[in-house]
């Protein structure tokens, strides 16, 4: 296709922020996706994020109206959007699940 691109094998964490933050709008694109790791990284960096209904955790991090068939459809995240998207996602943050885990076993005590 002719598209330039840079190739970055196992970049500091630093980096990968950096090239984060200097998106635009993050596609999560995958039709298969266990998780997909860059949607939560770039909706905690709050980068505007879009994404397919039904893969992976797009439904648990997107709003509705950023998920979509994608070859269909285009749509640009507004600020509301990358808002909620970053809400949605502080609830899969470390310190949250080790409060949960904290939680659980205090109650079994």
């Amino acid at each position: 296709m002719g598209v330039p691109y840079v190739y970055k094998e196992l970049p500091p964490q630093d980096v990968i922020r950096r090239m984060y933050l200097a998106t635009d709008c993050y596609v999560a694109s995958g039709l298969v996706e266990g998780g997909c790791q860059a949607l939560l990284e770039t909706a905690i960096l709050s980068v505007g994020c879009v994404g397919i209904p039904g893969v992976g955790m797009v439904d648990d991090i997107l709003p509705e109206n950023c998920r979509f068939d994608i070859s269909q459809e285009l749509y640009y995240p507004t600020q509301n959007d990358v808002q909620q998207a970053y809400q949605n996602v502080e609830k899969f943050k470390i310190e949250e699940h080790v409060k949960r885990y904290d939680e659980f076993f205090e109650k079994l005590v």
